[in-house]
């Protein structure tokens, strides 16, 4: 018999126009429990939050992270979790812009990083323990890319990945791939635009995937309907990236495609 399985959901909360859901209304984070067996979910508990649009968790550090998506301001905040899946917030910290939609944990350096596609910013939050501290610093996004000027456009970060010694940022907005190295720990940590990469105008990069064994990145563009190919090439002092294709994503029904999250599928041959 194969054993249930736990994870949890975020949820809107409020009514969120501006994250297109005016009529958000759920409990905030759910445990849900899968039985494998016949495919039947059920909700085992809530745990009521302000919007958290979106939420990482490691199993070993025994934490759950999550952003509060409000429209004025916004957290990011830890909680603990236990075996079976139960929460109880720890700390939070303020992110130092508005929308926050996006978040990244990287235990390894202690540091977190989350994405604000209605502030226009990226925020680095100092932890200790898997638990946020203070806010390090809050990073503008760059007007020129790949050496094109792209200060017209809203600047509009939706995700970001730590790849090596560098963070990789996409730039809804402004059509791009950044490269950021990081400087300094703890709270004194800060980031260095290290390279950009300029997407044809209009494609609107949300999410981001890498295979690390291919040295290639995905990313979902919801505004041209497709995948962008870049391959990427990065030493601790240096990154390069060049946009390999875009291959169309069917709209599922749609007139036209809308993709939000990319991931590789764990049976890819390495």
């Amino acid at each position: 018999m194969s054993e249930s399985v736990r994870f949890h959901v975020g949820s809107y909360s409020q009514p969120s126009p501006w994250a297109a859901a005016p009529t958000g209304h759920g409990p905030g984070i759910s445990l849900i429990q899968l039985d494998p067996a016949t495919g039947a979910m059920g909700q085992l508990s809530q745990l009521v939050e302000s919007n958290p649009a979106f939420i990482a968790s490691s199993e070993g550090a025994g934490r759950l992270w999550a952003t509060t998506e409000i429209e004025h301001g916004g957290e990011f905040v830890s909680f603990g979790v236990t075996g079976r899946g139960e929460l109880t917030r720890r700390r939070s910290v303020i992110t130092g812009a508005n929308s926050p939609c996006d978040l990244t944990v990287d235990l390894d350096r202690q540091l977190a990083f989350v994405s604000h596609y209605q502030g226009g910013r990226l925020s680095v939050i100092a932890l200790n323990d898997g638990d946020p501290t203070s806010l390090a610093c809050v990073v503008s996004m760059p007007d020129i890319i790949g050496g094109e000027d792209r200060g017209e456009a809203r600047p509009r970060p939706h995700a970001s990945m730590v790849i090596d010694d560098h963070i990789v940022v996409v730039d809804c907005g402004r059509d791009a791939v950044l490269f950021y190295g990081l400087e300094g720990t703890g709270d004194e940590a800060a980031l260095r635009l290290v390279t950009s990469l300029a997407l044809p105008v209009g494609t609107g990069p949300r999410h981001i995937t890498y295979d690390c064994r291919r040295h290639v990145l995905y990313l979902s563009n919801q505004n041209a309907a497709s995948v962008s190919v870049v391959s990427l090439s990065s030493t601790p002092a240096e990154a390069r990236a060049r946009l390999v294709q875009m291959m169309p994503s069917p709209g599922l029904g749609r007139a036209t495609g809308l993709p939000s999250e990319v991931a590789l599928h764990p049976s890819l041959p390495l």
